[in-house]
């Protein structure tokens, strides 16, 4: 007979894995276009591009106005169907109005200050963000409607990939990166902003004092996401200054297969919040999900970092060549702040449940503070290496001070018995792939990953559900 904490982790489940199947393949094509695109390009030129994108990304965080970082999602599925179409017209024509002011700005400061052809890319890079004005993937989160979300996100992701394979060949064709970028976009944004009209099922004017209220509880958020953003790449502005464009895109490289892992995070993290901002009345059932969620993130995250980390090095052979081998250092390194940061979201997204954005805001900006103070220091003298290990000590530190804000709400981590399955099977899966150091990835990869298998079968972590269906249980 299931109970309610386990028919929460359920539907916790089941939107986590539309969302997350869709985002994971989403991510793979366009982790196909990332490694074809550093292998064309060549460093210096992928350094160019990768640079660009790590501004936009700032001004992408300002238009969302936090609403697929939360607000959008929270305010969805505490609403009904009398507020959720003014909610979702209303968000739409404010965020509209960020997208122009963002834009126009990232061109101006592109095409005047930057050298060519960062400033290029940069310009157009920019427009993007229209793309991200409408888009309506929280409306279809908050109302735990994940598979069009997914669909729209690969759609999105193959057009530009085959964009990129049709008309990119090397560093000459640079700017038609950011092009295919945009077109990508446009159209999976147009796919959920219609299925997201007819989600709500009606339409409805513009309302200010709505936009007026809402903007105020977006500014945590968004200061908050700009914070982070700086933990994210302050390191890449610091290497291009010390170290030149090639280090960047190296760096790059070691970072996009962290930050496909971290990303399906977050997908676990959306897909957690509509419910535990449900179960605000249920205090006990709350905090019995969130401890759950706690340890099944430790558990996998643990696994892909102690794998990856033995692996690094033939992985980044396998996927970007022999040009990149500078990359394998950092990542073995920035691979340990996956764990911490999905550790992370598990707190911030229990203090956005409750609507708590500006805790979550504080505590960002100053691991910000922390970051750029390791990195003035670590870039300059240990380069590649000390921005990854500079990133990892941020998540530490960052991790603790989530945990220490969301105790006021009575939300508590899982008691450190709920976490010795994971390191078990983490430590069996090391010594295995330690042995088999000198042997392919092709073999090492799959071995390791079933040795950690049953490694969590046999003390009892993934067990079989009612349906006779594995499952995690840690």
């Amino acid at each position: 007979m299931s109970t309610p904490s386990s028919q929460h982790e359920g539907a916790v489940t089941r939107t986590f894995v539309t969302l997350g199947s869709g985002d994971a393949l989403a991510r793979i094509i366009a982790f196909g276009a990332f490694v074809y695109l550093a292998r064309a390009l060549g460093a210096e030129a992928f350094g160019t591009l990768e640079l660009a994108a790590a501004i936009v990304i700032y001004g992408n965080r300002i238009v969302d106005l936090g609403f697929d970082l939360g607000l959008g999602v929270r305010e969805i599925a505490a609403g009904d169907d009398s507020t959720r179409p003014r909610l979702l017209t209303t968000a739409l024509g404010t965020r509209s109005v960020a997208a122009v002011v963002v834009v126009g700005s990232l061109a101006g400061a592109g095409l005047w200050l930057l050298p060519s052809p960062e400033g290029e890319v940069l310009a157009l890079y920019g427009l993007t963000l229209f793309a991200v004005a409408l888009g309506t993937r929280w409306v279809h989160l908050g109302m735990d409607r994940s598979r069009l979300v997914a669909g729209a996100r690969v759609l999105g992701e193959l057009i530009m990939a085959a964009t990129v394979l049709m008309f990119v060949r090397n560093a000459d064709d640079l700017l038609r990166v950011p092009v295919a970028r945009l077109v990508g976009d446009l159209v999976a944004a147009g796919l959920l902003l219609v299925g997201s009209y007819r989600l709500v099922r009606r339409r409805s004017r513009f309302d200010g004092d709505l936009a007026r209220s809402l903007v105020p509880r977006a500014i945590p958020l968004v200061g908050g996401a700009i914070f982070g953003l700086m933990i994210f790449n302050a390191d890449l502005v610091f290497l291009r200054v010390f170290e030149g464009r090639a280090a960047v895109g190296h760096y790059a490289a070691a970072y996009a297969l962290t930050s496909f892992v971290s990303n399906l995070g977050i997908a676990y993290a959306l897909a957690l919040l509509p419910t535990l901002t449900r179960l605000a009345d249920r205090p006990g059932e709350r905090n019995e999900l969130y401890r759950t969620a706690h340890a099944q993130v430790t558990t996998v995250s643990l696994a892909i970092a102690t794998g990856g980390a033995l692996l690094a090095a033939p992985i980044v052979a396998l996927v970007f060549g022999d040009a990149y081998a500078a990359s394998a250092l950092p990542l073995a390194l920035v691979l340990w702040s996956v764990p911490l940061a999905l550790l992370r979201d598990m707190p911030v997204t229990a203090l956005m449940s409750d609507g708590l954005e500006r805790p979550i805001v504080r505590l960002t900006g100053q691991a910000a503070a922390i970051n750029i103070a390791l990195n003035a220091v670590l870039v300059p003298a240990a380069g590649m290496a000390g921005a990854a290990i500079a990133t990892v000590v941020t998540e530490l530190c960052r991790w603790r001070l989530a945990v220490r804000a969301a105790r006021p709400i009575g939300l508590e981590g899982p008691p450190l018995r709920r976490y010795w399955r994971g390191i078990f099977a983490a430590a069996v899966m090391a010594g295995i792939l330690f042995v088999l150091r000198d042997q392919p990835l092709w073999v090492t990869l799959p071995t390791g990953a079933g040795v950690w298998a049953l490694a969590l079968t046999a003390v009892g972590g993934i067990r079989r559900n009612e349906r006779g269906s594995p499952e995690l249980r840690v």
